[in-house]
């Protein structure tokens, strides 16, 4: 088995290219350490998405969330919840390790993937500027599907709702598999409705090549993820020079490539490290510097 079902990662590897010297980045670790290392070392944790055996309310969660939207992958997890149960007690060793081997791997192998190759062409797209994808109705489902799945996909977003569901104080749901549960189904309706309301897609050029990242690289830059926000637009850094604007706004025009300076560069490099989870990216040592924490 590869090291890279069992430490998925939840920032995509081939998105952080842009930043990357023969395949290493700059990143700075908890506000503290510059190291430059490998992409395969940075955005990931041992078996992140694993599905863990459900309570009974758990699942009713899933449900919950999943009605309408993403029932077909709501019951494929009843079945391997199911499965869990069986051989939970069983005396079969071999069974019971291959079934939660599966349960911690499938999540990555036949999900993840598959967002991530329908992402791929997008962004070289956009690297050289070229909104045409948007024109089929297809891709652009796609397109706003993919950005809100990496949008729920990260460590901040699943730390933020196990929290959330902590606060209920029911032993019978953990935080953490309500969000192995729920986070398809929010991200499906979130790029729905992106889609469906018309946002219009722009992209902001960094003429110095400035703009940073982090591990929470898709922003809603009304938040600062205490609380639910009253607006929801999105910031995606996909390269040092361009960065993709999802917005009703009109000074974010459709389909428009916007130069900016290296102020308002520096305004959004800002809210990217103020809305990381704990590592932020750069192809230069020098951008990260101003974020290390004064002792």
């Amino acid at each position: 088995m590869s090291s890279i079902t069992k430490q998925p990662h939840y920032v995509y590897r081939k998105y952080l290219r842009p930043w990357t010297l023969n395949e290493k980045i700059y990143c700075l670790m908890n506000n503290k350490k510059i190291i430059f290392t490998n992409i395969m070392n940075i955005g990931k944790e041992n078996y992140f998405y694993e599905f863990k055996q459900c309570t009974d309310k758990e699942i009713e969660i899933g449900k919950y969330f999943a009605k309408n939207s993403c029932d077909n992958l709501m019951h494929i997890y009843e079945q391997i919840n199911n499965a869990l149960k069986k051989v939970c007690n069983s005396s079969d060793n071999t069974k019971r390790d291959e079934i939660i081997e599966f349960a911690k791997q499938s999540e990555e192998k036949h999900f993840n993937c598959v967002i991530e190759d329908r992402l791929k062409p997008i962004l070289y797209s956009l690297y050289n500027e070229d909104f045409s994808f948007l024109e089929n109705t297809t891709n652009s489902m796609q397109f706003f599907h993919a950005i809100a799945e990496q949008y729920c996909r990260t460590k901040k977003i699943k730390e933020n709702t196990q929290n959330m569901f902590s606060k209920l104080g029911e032993s019978d749901i953990r935080g953490e598999n309500v969000w192995m549960l729920i986070r398809h189904s929010i991200a499906f309706k979130i790029g729905l409705s992106l889609f469906q309301e018309k946002y219009q897609v722009c992209l902001l050029k960094s003429e110095n090549d400035n703009f940073i990242t982090s591990d929470q690289p898709i922003i809603n830059f009304h938040s600062d993820f205490d609380g639910i926000p009253d607006e929801f637009e999105l910031y995606y850094p996909i390269s040092p020079s361009l960065a993709i604007i999802v917005s009703k706004q009109e000074k974010y025009p459709d389909k428009k490539v916007i130069i900016i300076d290296d102020d308002e560069v520096i305004e959004w490099n800002d809210l990217v490290a103020k809305l990381s989870y704990n590592q932020i990216y750069s192809h230069k040592k020098e951008l990260l510097e101003k974020y290390i924490e004064q002792k």
